[in-house]
């Protein structure tokens, strides 16, 4: 089932890591005890808008990789901090591993908006 924006915008607990409309622009909510920084990263208005980009990241990602020779798998040239000095394989499967770790949460995510009660 494709998500629709009442899931979209849908909010699993009052406190945590969300998006919010400030003044038509949507922002991160990020804890303020991290020991680290977040950036600021602006989303979607619209769930259709987040499926659509996502798909087409996809896309880019494929075509990019597609026309990587194994020179270019195995060179560093590609690669910056934390990554330096390694073979850019290493920087896609690593890309790849935080895809799974997201997909997991965003699917747990759905899974709690779905078995909600009401």
């Amino acid at each position: 089932m494709i998500f629709q924006d009442e899931e979209y915008f849908w909010r699993p607990a009052a406190k945590g890591l969300h998006v919010s409309d400030e003044s038509g622009t949507w922002r991160a909510d990020c804890p303020e005890s991290e020991s680290y920084d977040i950036e600021d990263v602006a989303g979607f208005a619209k769930a259709k808008e987040s499926r659509e980009s996502i798909f087409r990241l996809r896309e880019e990602w494929e075509s990019a990789t597609d026309a990587l020779s194994d020179r270019d798998w195995n060179s560093g040239d590609r690669t910056k901090w934390p990554f330096t000095d390694r073979p850019f394989h290493e920087l896609a499967a690593w890309l790849n591993l935080e895809l799974m770790k997201n997909a997991a949460e965003i699917g747990y995510c759905r899974f709690l908006f779905a078995s909600r009660q009401g």
